[in-house]
């Protein structure tokens, strides 16, 4: 089955409505039992009707933790202000909905996070942080990932108002720095599969899809082949961005991406194969004491 970000969880919509004052304290943080809300204004640029599902939100500089729902569409803005905006501008397949991830980059001390992949040590989001987890032991498929408009756009071609950072030749010309131009440079998700016994894939043997490189920037939906995390006892898949860029504070490419349906298929717990079986012996059973009574 197809998972829409929409229905993910089976949680309830909650409204959310900005203070008397029209403004929400920066990283104001949701109620525990609250998994999701609806934002139902237009301020800070954010389109109507959107909804989040996430930990915490600052709407003074527009990040955040977690994953969050947009059905943003608007690519004539590129800007912070519509930093919940998939490259397309549509989810995939061109669905009206779908997720963006938000992960933050240092812990809360302020130290950058940085992950060990494959023997080198690079940038990365707060690991073992954010995770989506279902409500039994599962296969999983596949999973659909973009950029989003704003990363798209960092990562790409930023400008003065975009970029994560610049050189100067002696000359004076300013050169800003991207994923795209910058030799040896990349932006990735890596995936890890969460197991009932407490255990995570290991960091090597996750599923690492790049999102761009020196010389190559994704600007579609791509579906990522996730089989291979699928081992016994599969309960949720954990998140993390990998980066080559970064400083003293933690990465400085953007910490989020687009991300919409998870193929995946439940696995009957023991008791119900049981069961099954029991079902099926008997209707064996009785299928053999037809053909006896006839002869």
């Amino acid at each position: 089955s197809y998972t829409d970000y929409s229905v993910y969880g089976g949680e309830d919509v909650y409204e959310w409505s900005p203070s008397a004052s029209g403004s929400v304290t920066s990283w104001q943080t949701l109620p525990t039992n609250v998994g999701r809300f609806e934002w139902n204004s237009s301020v800070n640029g954010i389109s109507s009707g959107l909804q989040f599902k996430t930990t915490s939100y600052n709407y003074d500089y527009y990040n955040g933790g977690g994953f969050l729902l947009s059905n943003s569409s608007d690519t004539g803005i590129i800007s912070y202000s519509n930093d919940l905006c998939s490259v397309t501008g549509s989810g995939a397949g061109g669905s009206s909905q779908y997720a963006v991830f938000y992960g933050n980059v240092s812990d809360s001390y302020g130290i950058a996070s940085k992950t060990t992949y494959k023997g080198a040590e690079y940038f990365s989001t707060v690991p073992e942080t954010y995770q989506l987890v279902f409500d039994g032991a599962v296969s999983v498929s596949s999973i659909d990932i973009a950029n989003t408009l704003v990363g798209a756009k960092v990562l790409g071609s930023p400008d003065g108002t975009l970029n994560m950072g610049y050189t100067e030749s002696a000359e004076g010309i300013i050169t800003y720095n991207s994923v795209y131009n910058t030799e040896d440079a990349f932006f990735a998700v890596l995936i890890r599969g969460i197991y009932d016994d407490g255990k995570l894939t290991e960091t090597d043997e996750a599923v690492c899809f790049v999102l761009a490189s020196y010389g190559f920037l994704s600007e579609e939906w791509n579906s990522v082949d996730l089989s291979s995390l699928s081992a016994d006892g599969l309960i949720g898949l954990d998140f993390q961005i990998l980066s080559s860029f970064g400083n003293t504070w933690g990465m400085t490419s953007p910490a989020y991406f687009a991300l919409d349906n998870i193929a995946y298929a439940a696995i009957p717990e023991p008791a119900a194969f049981a069961a099954l079986f029991g079902m099926l012996a008997l209707g064996a059973a009785a299928r053999k004491g037809r053909i006896s009574s006839r002869r």
